[in-house]
């Protein structure tokens, strides 16, 4: 007989309770903006009932970023991609990837926020932490029977995530702008990846 996981205690729960709320205020505020008492307001406890659970500012700022960066929270969710060829395992990455950003669409900002802000400091954190992830994703590419094996898989990840990455960037840019023309979507960007923009030689004759 399985036994029911234990409920969590009274602190776990005010501790989830107050990195959910702090990072609402930091992507909508920034590290710099967001204040040890609109985190505790926006959590429902006192100013000083945080440091029972944090030593400040920094401390709960890195772990909303252990928890939610998109290195923490979208990255791994890759290791999960299946497909039999490698056009379906990368559609399937990609849309693992949508939902993670779908969950917590504040992630991106997030992102940001250690870059400029934090001057990512954080970090070399997150690589050891992602990186097992990441490791169990090139091993599943480079399985894939049609993958070229002119580059390192680790490289053909690299540019894949670069792919991503670039795509929501300019998402955020360009979504509300009026263009004479479509801008796409994740499913262009992949075509391109995986086919190139130039003509082929035969295709020419």
């Amino acid at each position: 007989m399985t036994s029911e996981p234990s409920p969590a205690t009274k602190g776990e729960r005010t501790r989830a309770t107050l990195l959910a709320a702090a990072y609402q205020q930091f992507v909508t505020k920034g590290y710099h903006g967001a204040s040890m008492r609109s985190i505790a307001e926006a959590a429902g406890i006192t100013a000083g009932a945080i440091y029972n659970h944090y030593a400040g500012k920094e401390d709960i700022f890195r772990a909303v970023v252990l928890a939610y960066h998109p290195f923490s929270s979208a990255l791994p969710t890759l290791a999960n991609a299946e497909g039999e060829t490698l056009s379906d395992f990368l559609s399937d990455a990609i849309q693992r990837f949508e939902q993670a950003f779908e969950d917590s669409p504040g992630i991106l900002n997030l992102l940001f926020i250690e870059l400029v802000e934090c001057e990512g400091r954080h970090l070399p954190e997150l690589a050891t932490a992602f990186a097992p992830a990441v490791m169990a994703f090139t091993e599943k590419l480079q399985a894939a029977p049609d993958l070229s094996r002119t580059q390192q898989p680790f490289v053909i990840v690299r540019t894949f995530l670069s792919m991503l990455f670039a795509y929501y960037i300019t998402e955020q840019f360009l979504t509300g702008a009026r263009f004479p023309t479509e801008i796409g979507d994740v499913s262009d960007f992949l075509d391109i990846y995986l086919h190139g923009i130039l003509v082929r030689a035969e295709e020419q004759k």
